[in-house]
């Protein structure tokens, strides 16, 4: 657990004094050292938060391209998509579920007759 004590001016002051006295010296090491821990932690942090924004967004991405190619197909093939069958599409997130639906798009006599279940 970190305590922070804010300290006034004159407290500020002999507290820098304190630490820069020889006997000091692993303290000015572990200040030092803190910084460096707290800064690397935000790095990591930014970093791996980028990283994992970037492969939600290309799933997602993924997703929505799978669904546009299943409407696109079944348009072409039955010129007409109940909004109803883009609905269950939307609340589909599973890229292979998606998958599967698309190469059912491209066989299925109706849209009605597609299996939408997530």
């Amino acid at each position: 657990m970190d305590i922070y004590v804010e300290l006034d001016e004159t407290e500020a002051v002999r507290f820098a004094t304190e630490v820069e006295r020889e006997p000091n010296k692993e303290i000015r090491n572990m200040e030092f050292t803190w910084e460096e821990a707290l800064a690397a932690s935000k790095t990591e942090g930014r970093i791996e938060g980028k990283v994992e924004g970037k492969a939600e967004g290309r799933i997602e991405g993924k997703a929505e391209a799978t669904r546009s190619h299943i409407l696109r197909i079944l348009r072409r093939r039955l010129l007409s998509v109940p909004s109803s069958i883009e609905s269950k599409l939307r609340a589909i997130d599973s890229i292979e579920r998606l998958e599967e639906i698309l190469d059912q798009a491209l066989v299925v006599p109706s849209a009605d007759d597609l299996s939408l279940v997530p």
